[in-house]
């Protein structure tokens, strides 16, 4: 077995083919516990871009592009 299968944990949900969430678990060391990080697709929570909303709010601090 790789470190990678017993480390992560991974977890994806999906609407109509998009990313909306993915959810990664991270095994902390000989313990049975995990740091779970989960990363949301704005876009679809959102009914417009994070740039535009601060822009809107009058935010100082911008959203940058993500590649």
């Amino acid at each position: 077995m790789h470190k990678k299968e017993e480390y992560y944990k991974l977890k994806s949900i999906f609407r109509d083919d998009v990313k909306l969430k993915l959810s990664i678990s991270i095994k902390l060391s000989s313990k049975k516990k995990y740091l779970k990080i989960n990363l949301i697709n704005s876009m679809n929570n959102l009914n417009s871009s994070l740039d535009s909303l601060s822009k809107n709010f009058k935010i100082d601090i911008y959203k940058g592009v993500f590649s």
